[in-house]
């Protein structure tokens, strides 16, 4: 309503519309390189970026992405018909740009997460799997299981109150295929000819269940 009475009451509706997708594309490309490019570490102060400042700019994009189309259409209604094309053109292309970096907050999230399992699988490693009775020493389940299922039952509980719920089960269902896969992968270099190591990973494995 506010950008329709102003292209309304004043011939600049071409300025107007060029300066609107500039402003959003601007916001845009400061979210991103504050967040993505980690800017934010030296102008705000910040020790790291984290999965809850990812999911705060994934939102604050998406928000941006959802509303351009209202202020496309009450700016596009009052422009010329030789310039609406152009104006068309360049609110495409922006949105194509705010829907691809809310995508790569996201994932930059399950990166984060990545490069934890990473670490824990170093930690899967470590354990005395050729020795029965030094197994039995370490706790059961694993410290590397525990630690894996605590971070990732915090990132939810991050997660659950900003993204919504489609992107919250999008994001674990990823995780959940990753994990799945890499500890298949990892628990295949073990020697399982000892029960004591299947055991082990049994139990570690109904952990993760």
């Amino acid at each position: 309503v506010m950008f329709a009475s102003v292209t309304r009451v004043m011939p600049f509706g071409e300025e107007l519309g060029r300066r609107v997708v500039e402003l959003v594309r601007t916001f845009h490309e400061l979210t991103s390189k504050q967040v993505l490019g980690a800017q934010a570490l030296t102008t705000a102060g910040l020790r790291g970026i984290s999965a809850r400042h990812l999911a705060l700019a994934s939102q604050s994009i998406a928000m941006a992405h959802a509303l351009l189309p209202l202020l496309s259409k009450s700016i596009k209604d009052h422009l010329q018909p030789a310039v609406q094309p152009i104006f068309e053109q360049g609110v495409a292309a922006l949105s194509a740009d705010l829907l691809k970096h809310q995508h790569q907050m996201l994932d930059k999230i399950y990166m984060v997460m990545m490069e934890r399992f990473e670490f824990q699988k170093a930690v899967l490693l470590r354990l005395p799997w050729e020795s029965e009775a030094k197994l039995r020493e370490e706790p059961n389940p694993s410290g590397y299981m525990e630690s894996l299922m605590k971070e990732t039952n915090v990132l939810h509980r991050i997660l659950l109150n900003i993204l919504s719920r489609k992107q919250l089960f999008g994001v674990y269902t990823r995780l959940g295929s990753a994990f799945g896969s890499r500890l298949i992968d990892t628990y295949a270099t073990l020697d399982t000819s000892n029960d004591w190591v299947r055991r082990r990973i049994a139990s570690d494995v109904s952990y993760l269940r």
